[in-house]
Formats: structure tokens, sequence, C-alpha cells
């Protein structure tokens, strides 16, 4: 698959036998704004399920409710500017969870909110995931921001997310 608009994609996940999720900007908007978007693989035909280009939604995956879990920056307190390199740019992310139709968007995660119990204390940043077969663990790879306005510098760790329902 080429995008006609756009010039990033990638693959996340089957969303069906012939149904991938993917992130990009194939709506051509900004890289930094990417979209996630189901794709069909048959017809080249996609629907964009977060339709937000200010946003940088990506490392998605699949619960096996069918629920998708993917992260974002949409409400970060930092803003990524366009016209700048991201790398030193700050950065922060959460994860959230959406049905297949990009309906019932909802944060998932608290890492970066004071006064959560999940609250990190530094500015975390998490990328990929995956979902365990029972749904109630989520492996993560989460990222802690140390870096300036000079230099990117970010250690990643992989985290297992137990959680109190199935998703």
């Amino acid at each position: 698959f080429t995008p006609a608009n756009g010039n990033y994609v990638t693959a996340m996940a089957f969303a069906s036998s012939t149904t991938l999720l993917v992130a990009g900007n194939l709506d051509g908007q900004h890289q930094y704004g990417m979209d996630l978007y189901l794709l069909d693989i048959n017809t080249g035909s996609y629907t964009n399920l977060t339709n937000s280009p200010l946003s940088w939604e990506e490392g998605s995956c699949i619960a096996p409710s069918g629920k998708i879990v993917y992260m974002s920056n949409k409400d970060s307190a930092y803003t990524v500017d366009f016209n700048k390199d991201w790398v030193g740019q700050p950065l922060t992310r959460e994860y959230y969870l959406m049905n297949q139709d990009g309906t019932g968007q909802e944060q998932l995660t608290y890492f970066n909110t004071p006064g959560t119990a999940e609250y990190t204390g530094w500015r975390a940043v998490p990328i990929v995931c995956n979902v365990s077969p029972d749904g109630m663990t989520i492996a993560a790879t989460i990222g802690h921001d140390y870096g300036n306005a000079k230099q990117a510098y970010l250690l990643w760790e992989v985290w297992l997310i137990q959680l109190k329902s199935p998703l």
C-alpha cells in the first residue's frame, strides 16, 4: 500500500483477515499529526478513526474484545511544533481506548496527570503496546522523556499494566 496523500504509513495490527489498523498521515496532514485508520487490504480504501490532525496517534494494538488501544498526545500539556524537528521538544502521551469504528474514545492511562494513582512524576511517553489474550494485561513500552531543547533523551522500559477488568 502506497498512500496517495501523505508520506507515512505503519501497520499496527490486523483488525480482520482483510483489514489492517495503520497509523499515518494518509489525509495529507503533517507527519506529526498522524491518525489511525482501518485499511481494507483488498481495495486500498481506508477510514480515518481519530481525525485529529494536530495530535500524534500511533503505537496501537487490538484487545481481544476488538477495542483499539492507542497512544496519543492529544491531552498533553506540550504542543508539538510542526515547524521544528520533534527531537528536543518535550513529549508526553497517554494510552486511549476506542471502538473499531472510532467511537467511544476514552483516556485509559494517566501517567502524566498529577494526583492520579499512576502519575509518574516525569514526562511519560507510551509507544507500542500489546494486550494479553485474556484482556487483563497490557505489555507496553514507556519512555521517560529527560530531553531538553538541545537534545532528545528518552529512556525506554517495558511495563506490564494490570487492568481491573478485561479489555
